[in-house]
């Protein structure tokens, strides 16, 4: 819902990631229960889902998705920089 109200996303992108993220929570909550390997299964589900929302973003900076990507990491370190 932030994704779709931050407009990140498109409604569209909204209904195929429902289905994705049932299947994270649920694997989380057995994660939750036995712990171990199912806990492994339920990091890369939810990590699937996050990146594929970054894959749609674009130029957005993922830190403050408020702002656009600068350099290669996303941020502007030249303050950075010129301070070393």
């Amino acid at each position: 819902d932030y994704a779709l109200e931050m407009k990140l996303i498109s409604k569209s992108d909204q209904e195929s990631f429902k289905e994705d993220y049932a299947f994270c929570q649920n694997s989380t909550k057995l994660c939750n229960l036995k712990g171990g390997l199912t806990c492994h299964t339920a990091y890369g589900l939810c990590e699937g889902m996050f990146s594929g929302i970054l894959l749609k973003l674009e130029d957005t900076n993922y830190y403050d998705v408020r702002k656009k990507c600068v350099g290669s990491l996303c941020y502007d370190f030249s303050n950075m920089e010129k301070f070393l």
